[in-house]
């Protein structure tokens, strides 16, 4: 003990006669106080303290340097206003910003010559303005990170991460894990982490390393341990490379850590260069155990054994984005009547809903996008002498108006430029297509029918991702199309009034005979523009609707499949209904102008075997403004709005 005091005193002296000397022997104040400094490190080293304390810099950094003593220099010139970090860039490596603020604050401080060289000089003079005190051993927990527990010590395993496979390295973005390592020490000692051998490997790839990934960085247990330039894998050395690991990669005995390695996208991306696949494997793991020896493992676990694939990718790629669509209101795009008028254009009705949904990570920007539309009529009226006006229509604002020429083509794309469609990653918005109808017996008759698709592969469909860049075709997904939808100046409207309703009943009263199917359903019928006539009958749809029966209904087995009359498993079915209407010989007669009738139909069904079924009001058949046979059918729609639920029949 006495000899380490009197080292400190005579080192101390040392120091107060350095003060003391001569201008002449010290060519500036700076290289005093660096050497004051650096003799302070050797006084706190002799008494037993730690070389370096916390925001201490005791090494020359330049461009080029990494590690701590650069992360403490930018928190630095961070809270001097000299520096500012841009987002997503890691602490730790000295670049040409970092020089670029050490010059400044040089140029500031009287440091020179003030070239962005951070050395003795500058220091001594940031050691004279953030003084520190050396951190004794023992008083740091970090200090122990590199003392090593037990002796001879191994590594047990080293498992791949199962999460790290098959990644997307996406075009500019940071620091993206493609694989990784659980590596288990044994029971017999800590080790530490060293040094990592690479090996990178082209699959699809045609093109070095650097023309797809800037930097390459390693990082243990979440904390970064190296990071280089992806320009150090060469293809004269195969792209393999031996990193070594900043201290403190510590696996305590027994114990797990994963060692991770991420690479950061280039900014640039060639178009050519996206969805090629690179494979890495880990040739070896370089530790020391806790007598000190330094081993090196090439086979224990996954060391060594089968790469693990990534790829690089656009942005759209890499966050998983898909732009899917979907069918969206079915009130909308199930076949229905719609009433035109004779005399003016019938404005604003609904033909097309559909859901444009942004899955991933990106927000997503419809700029334009197109819509087909398909035409039938028996005088071969074309799409665009039945509409004249498309419209896109969300949440009940117009964001698309587009003029459709007329013309006696039955199929036509509408495109809908510039329409500024913004959907939030992860959302959902139902777009409603709506349409300008002219009026009727111009271009085109009664009976007339018109649908309408959307299909984002289109070309005409230009989506962009948050970044601007375009969304591959193989990232739209989906499609979606209306039924038929029928213009009539004159027919009927069909809703339904309540919930039909399935029972059973014994046949002759008892479980001998069976039991027999009791369906009930009741909708209303509004006529417009004319007087309505529905025959009295009813009867089970078969190939070709009988002309002298006004209601419809199907029969579906347990698979959804409807049956037609006299079908295997359908042995018969009676059928008989009611109205509010008032009659006119075997015709019910519903008046335009005078409000919903109401009618009522009961199915009794009798099957050949054991089973679920369920009736469904198929349609309507009438004829307009006098008796006879129906010579029109109106569907009900939607259809889930006329089926009762499914009935157990034991035949």
């Amino acid at each position: 003990m006495s000899k380490r005091i009197l080292t400190l005193v005579v080192a101390a002296a040392f120091i107060f006669a350095l003060v003391g000397v001569s201008t002449a022997k010290a060519a500036t104040i700076e290289e005093l106080q660096a050497l004051i400094a650096q003799l302070q490190a050797q006084i706190a080293a002799l008494s037993g303290g730690s070389s370096t304390a916390a925001g201490e810099i005791t090494k020359d950094l330049t461009i080029g340097s990494r590690g701590d003593q650069v992360e403490i220099l930018q928190k630095y010139l961070e809270d001097e206003g000299y520096l500012v970090m841009p987002a997503g860039v890691a602490y730790g490596y000295f670049g040409n910003l970092t020089k670029a603020a050490v010059a400044k604050w040089q140029a500031d401080n009287g440091v020179a010559p003030a070239a962005g060289y951070f050395g003795s000089i500058s220091r001594a003079k940031y050691a004279s303005l953030n003084p520190v005190t050396p951190v004794t051993a023992g008083d740091d927990d970090d200090a122990d990170d590199a003392d090593l527990e037990g002796g001879a010590g191994a590594i047990a395993d080293a498992d791949y991460i199962a999460k790290l496979s098959n990644e997307k390295v996406g075009e500019g973005k940071s620091d993206v894990e493609v694989a990784g390592l659980t590596i288990e020490a044994d029971e017999g000692s800590d080790i530490e982490l060293m040094a990592v051998a690479l090996d990178f490997s082209k699959g699809t790839a045609n093109r070095d390393l650097d023309r797809y990934a800037d930097e390459v960085s390693i990082w243990f247990d979440g904390e970064e341990v190296a990071r280089l330039d992806a320009d150090e894998f060469t293809r004269r050395q195969n792209y393999d490379k031996t990193v070594s690991l900043d201290r403190g990669a510590i696996i305590r005995a027994g114990e797990k850590g994963d060692l991770v390695v991420a690479l950061s996208g280039v900014s640039n991306l060639d178009t050519d260069d996206r969805k090629e696949t690179w494979t890495l494997q880990f040739d070896s793991i370089r530790y020391r155990d806790g007598l000190n020896a330094v081993i090196t493992d090439n086979s224990t676990g996954d060391i060594a054994k089968t790469p693990r694939t990534f790829s690089f990718e656009g942005f759209a790629a890499a966050t998983n984005l898909e732009l899917r669509v979907t069918k969206g209101s079915a009130a909308i795009n199930d076949s229905r009547i719609i009433k035109v008028s004779k005399t003016a254009d019938t404005d604003s009705e609904e033909v097309l809903s559909f859901k444009v949904q942004a899955k991933g990570d990106s927000d997503l920007y419809i700029n334009d996008l197109s819509v087909d539309f398909t035409s039938t009529d028996a005088d071969g009226a074309g799409v665009g002498e039945i509409i004249n006006t498309a419209k896109l229509v969300v949440d009940g604002d117009v964001i698309g108006s587009e003029s459709v020429a007329s013309s006696t083509a039955t199929t036509t794309t509408v495109t809908f430029d510039n329409i500024d469609l913004v959907i939030d990653a992860g959302d959902t918005v139902e777009v409603v297509v709506e349409v300008d109808i002219n009026k009727i017996g111009g271009g085109f008759a009664d009976g007339a029918t018109l649908k309408a698709d959307v299909n984002p592969k289109d070309t005409t469909w230009d989506v962009e991702d948050e970044e601007g860049n375009l969304v591959d075709e193989d990232d739209k997904t989906g499609a979606a199309s209306s039924e038929y939808h029928a213009f009539y100046s004159t027919g009927i409207v069909i809703a339904a009034k309540s919930t039909p309703t399935p029972t059973t009943e014994d046949t002759n009263g008892n479980d001998a005979g069976g039991k027999i199917g009791l369906y009930k359903i009741v909708f209303d019928v509004t006529a417009f523009e004319d007087d309505i006539y529905i025959p009295t009958t009813a009867t089970a749809a078969t190939s070709t609707v009988t002309p002298n029966a006004g209601v419809i209904y199907t029969v579906e087995d347990s698979t959804g499949v409807a049956m037609m009359l006299n079908d295997a498993g359908l042995a018969s079915t009676s059928a008989i209904y009611s109205a509010t209407a008032s009659r006119s010989g075997d015709h019910y007669v519903v008046n335009q102008g005078d409000g919903p009738k109401t009618f009522t139909l009961d199915v009794t069904l009798t099957p050949a075997a054991d089973g679920y079924y369920r009736v469904q009001l198929y349609g309507v058949n009438y004829k307009v403004g006098s008796t006879g046979n129906a010579d029109t059918m109106q569907l009900a729609v939607p259809a889930t709005d006329f089926e009762t639920s499914f009935l157990y029949i034991d035949a």
